[in-house]
C-alpha cells in the first residue's frame, strides 16, 4: 500500500474517532431522558419553561431538546446509527488493514485457530 494511501486512511479513521467520540456524548443522554412531567417541581424549577424532557449528569439536570425516545424515535435512532456506523467503519477497516491496521498492527483474527504458534505476534 502507498504510504499516501496508508495516511489518508489513518486520518479518516482518527476522524471517524473524533467524530464517535462526540457521537457518544449526544447519544448517552437518550438513554436516561424523562418527562418533565415526571420531574421534581424542584428540578422543573431549574430547567426553562419549554423545555420537554431532562436527563440527569452528575447530579446536574439538563434539558433534553430533543425528547424522549418514545416522542421521538427518529432522532433517537439516528443518532444510534451515527454513533454504531463510525464504530463498525473503524473496526471493519482496521480489520481489512487499511490505516492504523496496515502499521505493523497484527489482526485479531490472525491469532484465533493457530496451533502452531504461527499466530502469534
Amino acid at each position: 500500500m502507498r504510504r499516501g494511501s496508508i495516511l489518508l486512511w489513518c486520518a479518516v479513521q482518527t476522524l471517524t474517532v473524533i467524530t464517535g467520540f462526540l457521537q457518544f456524548f449526544r447519544f448517552a443522554p437518550w438513554l436516561s431522558t424523562a418527562p418533565v412531567s415526571q420531574a421534581s417541581t424542584e428540578v422543573r424549577a431549574a430547567l426553562p419553561a419549554e423545555c420537554p424532557a431532562f436527563f440527569v449528569n452528575h447530579g446536574q439536570y439538563f434539558c433534553a431538546w430533543h425528547d424522549t425516545i418514545s416522542r421521538n424515535p427518529i432522532g433517537f435512532w439516528t443518532d444510534a446509527i451515527l454513533l454504531f456506523t463510525c464504530f463498525g467503519f473503524l473496526a471493519l477497516s482496521v480489520d481489512a488493514g487499511k490505516g492504523f491496521g496496515s502499521a505493523g498492527f497484527k489482526s485479531w483474527r490472525s491469532k484465533i485457530g493457530r496451533k502452531d504458534g504461527a499466530g502469534d505476534g
